[in-house]
């Protein structure tokens, strides 16, 4: 049970000098696990956030691609609005001929 080793004999180092510096030991080794303990919190942490941040750089990949199929769908109906245009544009023109012709 005595922990003392032939250096600290030769200190003269007495046990309640020991024992405070047993437990200044088990603070630290405390201290220790409550640190370590935070650090793998963080780490959990950061792997949920980083798990987030892949899930949102996906969807926003999908929602892109979604995206530029419906701007080219806009823009084929763009094209046949003008097509109509057109279209209405020469009919009122027939109609307006068959107007004087009258």
């Amino acid at each position: 049970m005595d922990k003392l080793t032939p250096e600290l004999k030769a200190k003269q180092l007495d046990r309640h000098t020991l024992a405070w510096w047993d437990d200044r030991w088990v603070e630290v080794q405390q201290g220790y696990r409550g640190a370590t303990h935070g650090i793998n919190r963080c780490w959990a942490a950061h792997e949920d956030v980083m798990r987030v941040v892949r899930e949102l750089t996906e969807r926003l990949a999908e929602e892109a691609s979604a995206r530029a199929e419906t701007e080219a769908a806009v823009g084929k109906l763009q094209e046949e609005v003008v097509k109509l245009n057109a279209s209405l544009d020469k009919c009122r023109e027939a109609y307006a001929a068959l107007k004087k012709e009258k």
